[in-house]
């Protein structure tokens, strides 16, 4: 999935888009649908501190939201949990240089002197694509046009210096040369336009948490831990009790299956699902693996995509 800045619209339709063709299509089945839509390209921006693909894909999540949110106020029965899984980055408004750095407009740069449409904002808005988009876009070129891509692509000036940063980067044997030019580019900018970073990794801050519910006394509010939203959503959804000591799936089995009894295996961290006594069917056991894409059907791996 492109960022959505880079995405060709002709061929790639966007999460909001993607989101109402999901909820046209479940929400014709009578007995309800979960869907979950996630903004994936917001947390490798922050990854590389690029702020054009973290702001930009950032908005095209709220564009997702809004049209959940349309939905569950005219459908009257529908509930939108918005949380982020952690922070990334540490992103701010302000770094090292606000108080410190000279520029055209203000020489003797002072953090009271910045304006943050014209110091901050309005630099950003000269990104024609994302510094992923951008860094690509320099693959083939010859390092005598990287000034000139990397301007009418991402609105940022290069020096000498970054021009030779970038030519050792993109003939380099280093992992990810791309994600590095982007980390590259995304910093650079960012410098300039005072905004800081703390970590290329995620952060262990509070994050934002929105509910909305039809019926205004059964949203959950305030401080939670993250494992509260899960055990929300199932108390809402009357699925049962989703604590640590409860196994959830022992109490509904698995559909279709009913013949079989789901046992924690919490040494291999799988759950088993074994024939029950008296019964006859060709499969004993169906084992259940977290994070990958098949299970097992009598110890035979079974690859869902295929299916």
């Amino acid at each position: 999935m492109s960022h959505d800045m880079d995405r060709d619209t002709t061929k790639e339709p966007s999460l909001a888009e993607m989101t109402q063709k999901a909820i046209d299509i479940l929400s014709q089945d009578p007995d309800g649908f979960f869907l979950m839509v996630e903004g994936s390209q917001v947390d490798w921006a922050a990854h590389n501190n690029e702020p054009i693909g973290l702001i930009t894909d950032f908005l095209a999540f709220d564009k997702a939201v809004d049209v959940g949110l349309k939905f569950a106020q005219t459908n009257g029965s529908t509930m939108v949990v918005v949380c982020p899984d952690h922070g990334n980055g540490g992103i701010s408004i302000g770094n090292e240089f606000s108080n410190t750095k000279s520029t055209n407009i203000i020489p003797n740069f002072q953090y009271d002197s910045i304006n943050v449409s014209r110091d901050i904002i309005n630099p950003l808005t000269g990104a024609k694509y994302t510094g992923r988009r951008t860094a690509e876009s320099l693959i083939g070129e010859n390092s005598d046009s990287y000034a000139r891509v990397v301007q009418e692509n991402y609105g940022l000036t290069l020096t000498k210096m970054d021009i030779r940063r970038i030519h050792y980067l993109m003939h380099s044997k280093l992992k990810d040369t791309i994600g590095m030019i982007e980390h590259f580019l995304g910093s650079k900018l960012s410098e300039e336009n005072f905004i800081g970073w703390t970590t290329t990794g995620h952060t262990g801050e509070d994050v934002f948490l929105g509910i909305y519910h039809p019926d205004i006394t059964r949203r959950m509010t305030g401080v939670v831990d993250n494992t509260d939203i899960a055990k929300y959503i199932c108390d809402q959804l009357k699925l049962g009790d989703l604590s640590a000591d409860s196994l959830y799936f022992n109490k509904v089995g698995l559909q279709g299956y009913e013949d079989y009894e789901g046992i924690e295996d919490p040494i291999n961290k799988t759950l088993v699902f074994r024939l029950k006594k008296g019964k006859e069917r060709t499969t004993n056991t169906i084992t259940l693996v977290p994070n990958v894409n098949y299970y097992l059907l009598n110890g035979e791996k079974i690859d869902t995509r295929k299916r």
